[in-house]
């Protein structure tokens, strides 16, 4: 259960190694609100730097996006285009294995991944990261939990499944069809509202909490075009207030709100797409933005997002690795992570739930290591704040 080192000396292609090994030392920006104020979107693709105390790698293999080089949900190193991908089935009740729960009662503390090779849902207990129960073919896609103990996650087939947790298992309640994409971000509002990007395309889907808790085949109640990005990767909610992340019209990689009203995107944040892959993201209590960049570090930017208080590498050395979705626990003192790396025969991507210290500065344990698997999202019920 404890965090692996690979051997990977060898073994991982020299493009893998290049995308995670360098990095370009720490660069800042000056904060807003001193003599040499920055503006409040910090545009950082030009100069490749971050705001203040952000490290940003830097890869020279990068190539735009266009028509013969679409976006992916993860680095083209970790996409494995020879894995054929599950098409998924219709999920049912997922039950819960009694015998390796640790005791807790309610709120109970379940960790839910979501696979994008072989769409499965696996459930772990948080405490152990002990596999509870399995979902085959049911997912594939990002994963939200609400505060009321509802999870949904997005499918294969462009729908999204959502149900109750309970101590016996997971028990659906809805599904949902997307307007034109794929849920690889998923969040849910304080309110209990749903919303999903549409990958790759730049508009999320809205649906409402009494569709979560009992609807079969609703569209959604509307969908915002998002002005000001491209292509929607990760959603995360700040209380009522909805966040993405993602490839911004202006050709950076861009983190900010989205106006539930008008769709409009205020950025807080930008890097260059040379130095920075959009991952997961998640707020703490304090409204702090706990920021995932694919390409080995973990950021937290205070409100109002103006600089970092920590930049976190979490691929050093030999165990090369990228997370993808992250999600903050109720306690707020572990952030666990959907995390990817190169098995040790190096022909195929393995995936597991890795515990990283929060505030961010050292690794925890992990669950056990499930091979020929791209866990794309990851949330705990219940969430970190309600």
């Amino acid at each position: 259960m404890n965090h692996r080192s690979l051997p990977f000396t060898g073994l991982a292609p020299a493009a893998l190694v290049a995308l995670l090994a360098g990095c370009s030392g720490a660069s800042g920006i000056t904060p807003a609100g001193t003599a040499n104020s920055a503006p409040e979107t910090q545009s950082l693709g030009r100069a490749e730097i971050g705001p203040a105390g952000m490290i940003l790698p830097k890869h020279a293999d990068f190539v735009p996006y266009g028509a013969t080089n679409p976006p992916e949900p993860v680095p083209r190193e970790f996409m494995l285009p020879s894995v054929s991908r599950s098409p998924g089935v219709r999920p049912s009740f997922i039950a819960f294995k009694q015998e390796v729960r640790t005791g807790k009662k309610a709120p109970l503390n379940y960790v839910f991944t979501s696979d994008w090779i072989t769409a499965d849902i696996n459930i772990y207990d948080e405490a152990t990261l002990s596999l509870l129960g399995q979902g085959v073919g049911y997912g594939g896609w990002g994963v939200a939990a609400d505060a009321k103990g509802h999870v949904c996650w997005g499918r294969t087939s462009g729908t999204i499944a959502c149900g109750s947790v309970t101590a016996a298992g997971w028990e659906p309640t809805a599904y949902l069809t997307e307007s034109s994409g794929q849920a690889l971000g998923l969040a849910f509002t304080s309110n209990g509202d749903l919303y999903a990007t549409n990958f790759p395309k730049n508009v999320i889907d809205h649906w409402s909490k009494a569709q979560v808790a009992g609807c079969t085949s609703c569209s959604p109640i509307d969908s915002l075009t998002v002005s000001g990005i491209s292509s929607a990767y990760y959603l995360g909610a700040d209380g009522g207030k909805l966040y993405v992340d993602g490839n911004s019209t202006e050709g950076s990689i861009a983190v900010g709100s989205v106006n539930l009203t008008n769709a409009k995107f205020k950025a807080v944040a930008t890097a260059p797409p040379s130095s920075f892959f959009p991952g997961g993201i998640a707020f703490d209590k304090s409204h702090t933005l706990i920021w995932n960049n694919e390409f080995g570090y973990l950021y937290t930017l205070p409100k109002p997002y103006t600089y970092v208080t920590n930049s976190f590498d979490y691929s050093t050395g030999s165990s090369a690795q990228i997370y993808t979705g992250i999600a903050l626990d109720s306690s707020e003192t572990t952030l666990l992570a959907a995390n990817h790396y190169l098995c040790q025969n190096n022909y195929s991507s393995c995936s597991d739930v890795q515990e990283n210290s929060y505030p961010l500065g050292t690794l925890g344990i992990a669950s056990a290591t499930n091979g020929d698997i791209e866990d794309l999202g990851i949330a705990i019920t219940p969430p970190g704040k309600d």
